[in-house]
């Protein structure tokens, strides 16, 4: 049974507005729910050039604000607070997740699960798999095209033989999508996969089927009429719901777009798989991501760019890109403007300015709608996407996500060629970011440290200091160990932040793709240790290690990963929480940086020198006298 009246605006409760702020960044901006605004941030209803008839004789469907649906709703009818990254559920669910927690197959064969936390439980198309599992447990189940498979806790999830093939991830749910295809056209053609998140996928107020209208051009740059159409509809209920699929052929451009809320995924549904990526929802916020040596950024008219441009010259919509540079800084680059007399158009860059290495080694990239152009304050203008493709190995590919796909936590099973991590949070002239890389013990049933970076680091760290697009980035090396986990910690008073992250799983696979994040892991290992600092000093550190350990007057708390009967190493991170995600700044919150402090470990005092910028990492270890 449907849930009645469940409201709109800002007042608390169950409101479709509580779960738009969960998912979309752009929503910050404005405090009037209207309908208009969430049109306009969601992208619902593009302004979509006009559809051609198709080989079927069908022109599509109009979609209509009437027909809207699909966020206050999960498969059983019932309310839940979706995020674009894994959460654990505890008391939300009964036998159904949430699409945060939710992946479709997209290939049969046989996959690998591995559950982040202890008293998880996985559900096949509805039906509890098994008994619950603990941290690192894992689970091998076969799976047939279209099965949903949800977590009531942060889980991997994976093909078995190519570890890098996921599947469609519930959590970058929407309705406007977009790919393009430009290679890989064998015998086995790259398909377009489209799941329904809702368990009646028919349009608001109607028995009628759920729409995705899909359209493709040919042509490179903007077009701003006549897309040929390819019309599907969602049939079924329940877990019998229906996939959608479309097979994409070269060289195109498909945007899709539908009145139900679903997630896509594009790829080869073959071994070896080519091209394969969930992909992110087009919508006004900035992206964040690498196109190393190639991508694509592909955009259409917003839902409200009729309004817009109903008076000339009110808003040019010129979307931008910017790259970091060591240190800080970067460059900006102008890809290209919507047009200022036309309001429904699509456009496809081929060729973005702001690519760079291969690898993922160079900078990342933000892409934006220019705040200065237009009233884009109100997440007006045009919904836009990024991909990334030719990272210098292989054939895949990986999409760019928004801050609000950032989180805490992540797991890679397998051995890796390199990891990179991105975070919206940068000040480094004062503090910064860290990510740990620890591998599991299985005897102990412990998270074991490994190494750790700060994010936006000199050696191969990027960042961009330019608000409002700040980013900081770390990449770490090939590794050959499984069983990989990181986390990330943030200053004082940064406790909500959250990075994002991309990685190629095997080097023998080639397979970057995207990592999904979570807010939630169990596995650690935290003690207590007693730290001694100076009153008499800024942030109460020494500037040498030999007046640290002599001059120490006041004692405090500080927590680490490492037991505390061992011996302190560099790299290894102080936290100020007992949780192991606040990175140590000092007592007074003033910067470590080069400071040095007493600290005792294994019945031993050694004067212990932190990194700089600050992030309770430690640079530097001097056994006390």
């Amino acid at each position: 049974m449907a849930v009645n009246n469940i409201e709109i605006g800002t007042g608390g409760g169950d409101g479709i507005y509580k779960n738009i702020v969960n998912v979309y960044s752009a929503s910050n901006s404005s405090a009037s729910p209207s309908l208009s605004f969430l049109s306009n941030i969601t992208g619902y209803a593009g302004s979509l050039p006009v559809f051609s008839v198709d080989a079927e004789g069908i022109t599509g469907p109009n979609l209509y604000q009437s027909s809207l649906k699909g966020f206050q709703y999960n498969q059983e009818d019932t309310p839940y607070e979706l995020t674009r990254y894994m959460k654990d559920l505890t008391g939300q669910i009964s036998n159904y997740s949430n699409p945060s927690n939710t992946w479709f197959c997209v290939l049969s064969g046989t996959y690998r699960i591995y559950s982040w936390t202890d008293n998880n439980n996985i559900w096949i198309n509805g039906t509890l798999s098994g008994t619950s599992f603990d941290t690192m447990d894992l689970k091998i189940i076969t799976l047939t095209l279209g099965d949903r498979i949800e977590g009531q806790k942060p889980f991997t999830y994976g093909y078995q033989n190519i570890p890098g093939m996921t599947g469609a991830y519930g959590g970058y749910c929407g309705y406007s999508f977009a790919t393009r295809n430009d290679r890989q056209n064998g015998s086995i053609q790259n398909k377009l996969l489209g799941f329904p998140l809702d368990n009646s996928p028919t349009q608001a107020g109607s028995s009628s089927p759920g729409e995705c209208l899909i359209g493709y051009t040919t042509t490179t740059g903007q077009v701003t009429s006549n897309l040929t159409t390819v019309y599907r509809t969602f049939t079924g209920t329940g877990q019998s719901a229906t996939y959608i699929s479309v097979t994409l052929d070269i060289t195109r451009n498909y945007y899709a777009q539908s009145n139900i809320l679903q997630c896509m995924w594009r790829g080869k549904q073959a071994v070896p798989t080519n091209d394969t990526a969930p992909l992110h929802p087009l919508t006004t916020e900035t992206k964040y991501g690498w196109f190393s040596q190639g991508g694509h950024i592909l955009a259409m008219g917003g839902a409200y760019q009729r309004r817009e441009y109903s008076t000339p010259g009110v808003s040019s919509n010129t979307l931008k890109t910017r790259i970091g540079a060591v240190g800080g800084g970067g460059t900006t680059y102008t890809e290209f403007s919507s047009p200022t007399n036309v309001d429904e158009f699509v456009h496809t860059d081929s060729t973005p300015q702001s690519t760079s290495t291969g690898f993922m080694a160079g900078s990342p990239v933000a892409v934006y709608i220019d705040p200065g152009v237009g009233p884009n304050d109100e997440g007006r203008g045009m919904i836009f996407t990024a991909e990334q493709q030719a990272d210098g190995n292989g054939a895949e590919m990986t999409s760019f996500v928004t801050e609000k796909c950032m989180s805490q936590y992540t797991m890679i099973p397998q051995g890796f060629e390199y990891v990179v991590f991105l975070t919206t949070y940068y000040n480094g002239s004062t503090d910064t970011a860290s990510v740990q890389r620890y591998t599991w013990n299985a005897s102990t049933s412990y998270w074991v440290f490994q190494e750790s970076k700060d994010l936006g680091n000199s050696s191969d760290g990027w960042a961009n200091n330019s608000a409002p697009y700040k980013f900081a980035s770390c990449r770490f090396s090939q590794a050959t160990t499984t069983n990989n986990a990181f986390k990330i910690s943030f200053p004082v008073g940064e406790t909500n932040k959250g990075a994002a992250c991309w990685a190629d799983i095997e080097a023998n696979d080639d397979d970057e793709t995207n990592i999904i994040m979570g807010n939630d892991m169990d596995g650690w290992n935290i003690s207590a240790f007693a730290m001694q600092g100076s009153e008499g000093q800024t942030g109460g550190g020494e500037d040498d290690p030999e007046e640290a350990c002599s001059n120490a007057d006041f004692q405090f708390t500080l927590y680490s990963d490492f037991p505390s009967t061992s011996t302190p190493v560099v790299g290894q991170m102080f936290y100020t929480d007992a949780n192991g995600l606040i990175g140590f700044t000092s007592k007074d919150d003033v910067p470590t940086s080069n400071k040095w402090y007493k600290v005792n470990a294994n019945r031993t005092n050694y004067a212990i020198q932190f990194d700089s910028p600050a992030s309770g990492r430690v640079k530097d270890i001097s056994e006390c006298p």
